[in-house]
């Protein structure tokens, strides 16, 4: 798992630096699940929703998100769920949280 964390932030560092947003936005979702399975569901919890609502998500990557957001959002505090509703976070601010915290 670590060394696919990797592969992700390396993946989403350069799809960020050329600005290829929707490859951002579909391997953050990759990296999401595979939070969520390492059971980390508040961290990426507006992430997703962020995937969700960004208009450079494909397709794709907006139903898997919305799929991965309706299993999370139970496991998620109420408080913190409503600290994230508050808050919304740009693609950048993402990024930069993915490189920092993991």
């Amino acid at each position: 798992n670590d060394k696919a964390v990797i592969l992700f932030k390396e993946s989403i560092k350069k799809a960020w630096d050329i600005q290829v947003l929707p490859q951002v936005l579909e391997t953050l979702v990759y990296l999401a699940e595979l939070k969520i399975k390492q059971n980390l569901p508040d961290k990426v919890y507006e992430w997703l929703q962020l995937i969700v609502k960004h208009p450079l998500s494909e397709f794709k990557s907006k139903r898997l998100a919305k799929k991965l957001l309706e299993s999370v959002t139970p496991k998620v505090p109420k408080a913190a769920k409503a600290l994230h509703d508050k808050k919304i976070l740009s693609l950048e601010d993402v990024v930069k949280q993915v490189h920092e915290d993991f």
